[in-house]
């Protein structure tokens, strides 16, 4: 059975979100910073240059992983890619996936279509050599404007 996309993301990143809950943590200022060392099981008071023998910096803005589990971190994160990609490849998921997104990503009010291609691992130049990319983009984002023109 073929589950939209919502339902697909939420079944394929279960594991990973525990993951994440046990071994990372994110802070934008000091204070959250010590109370996701702590959480991670680092002493708060360890000293600034002792912190990269614990912690590596994650790409995203503001994210910590304990670095004994930087292997297991990135063998996850092929695995949901290699996932995602092979759900994707598939009009019907594809299309769900970008509409998703789209709404998501406020696609309607900002009417800045592309803004759902990235969470999904594709780039605008995507749209010029996948054509079933293409197909379902154009697909999903004429039925983001028809629903907010029918709210007028």
């Amino acid at each position: 059975m073929r589950k939209n996309y919502s339902e697909f993301k939420e079944k394929n990143t279960k594991d990973f979100n525990k993951f994440i809950s046990k071994y990372c943590f994110f802070a934008y200022s000091n204070k959250q910073f010590q109370e996701g060392l702590e959480k991670v099981g680092i002493p708060a008071n360890t000293e600034t240059k002792d912190l990269k023998k614990y912690i590596v910096r994650l790409d995203s803005v503001g994210g910590y992983l304990l670095k004994d589990h930087e292997t297991e971190y990135d063998k996850i994160c092929k695995k949901l890619l290699k996932v995602e990609r092979k759900y994707l490849n598939n009009f019907k998921n594809l299309y769900s996936a970008l509409l998703y997104e789209m709404y998501n990503h406020e696609c309607g009010y900002t009417w800045n279509f592309t803004d759902c291609l990235e969470p999904l691992g594709f780039n605008r130049k995507d749209l010029k050599t996948n054509k079933q990319l293409l197909k379902a983009y154009k697909k999903a984002k004429q039925s983001v404007i028809a629903y907010e023109m029918s709210k007028e």
